[in-house]
């Protein structure tokens, strides 16, 4: 079987013992928090717009608490966000690095610049289309979403633009895509789980405001590294079968081949 969910679930949790993914997962929960802190103080700095107006569902549905909002403008708490927004793409392609590029040269951070441009463009790009896709009776967006799933890893790894990523990606899930779909559930399940239980850990500080907040940032950020985990361990049994499926017809005459 050339991917198993199971095994990609099983192989990612272990690739979270490499000791270069604590750095990772440091800048995971600054970037979780940066995110946090700039929603929350967009929030607080619309929250008498949001009582004088019948904005939406009404001011009765903002958060009773803001702990980790700042008294910033909104503009400045909406760079804030923007930014951190940013640096969670930054981030996941070093992680993607970290659990993919064991055996491969160069830093992890080598071209992070160029492969944030470009993951920014192909999770747009895909958001996009998935979006539609799940407009659009639903089955079209979950086939995208498994069709390019290993978009980031290919923008991660190999350097690749966004649009090759998403070439390579649909090449690498062609005949595979209900596999790939049952990862993608599997990593949903994680990242609930894990998430979850950093909402019970918050409910039980609920008398430390704050202390909840940042703790829940921590469980969000292992759950994040959790779902890169398991994707990667997805990549990498995927381009292990093609990279058999090539050696074994190569130095064939291309005419014999079927």
């Amino acid at each position: 079987m050339a991917l198993s969910a199971g095994d990609a679930v099983g192989d990612g949790i272990d690739r979270l013992t490499d000791r270069r993914l604590v750095a990772v997962f440091v800048a995971f929960y600054a970037a979780h928090l940066a995110l946090n802190v700039g929603t929350q103080s967009q929030l607080a700095a619309q929250r008498e717009t949001f009582e004088e107006e019948a904005f939406l569902l009404g001011p009765e549905f903002l958060p009773p608490e803001l702990p980790l909002a700042l008294e910033l403008p909104l503009g400045v708490a909406t760079l804030l966000w923007t930014l951190a927004m940013i640096a969670l793409v930054t981030v996941s392609m070093l992680a993607l690095r970290a659990l993919l590029t064991d055996d491969r040269p160069g830093k992890l951070t080598d071209g992070l610049l160029l492969a944030t441009v470009h993951g920014l463009v192909g999770g747009l790009l895909v958001s996009v289309g998935v979006g539609v896709g799940l407009l659009l009776l639903v089955v079209p967006g979950l086939f995208l979403a498994a069709a390019f799933a290993f978009t980031y890893p290919y923008v991660a790894v190999d350097r690749e633009n966004a649009l090759e990523a998403m070439r390579r990606s649909w090449s690498l899930t062609s005949g595979h895509r209900l596999r790939v779909f049952l990862v993608l559930v599997a990593i949903g399940l994680t990242f609930f789980t894990i998430s979850f239980a950093g909402g019970v850990v918050a409910l039980a500080l609920g008398a430390f405001p704050l202390v909840a907040e940042v703790t829940n940032v921590a469980f969000v950020a292992l759950a994040w590294l959790a779902s890169l985990a398991i994707l990667a361990s997805a990549f990498d049994q995927l381009e292990d079968a093609r990279a058999e499926a090539e050696a074994k017809w190569e130095g064939i005459d291309d005419e014999l081949l079927p």
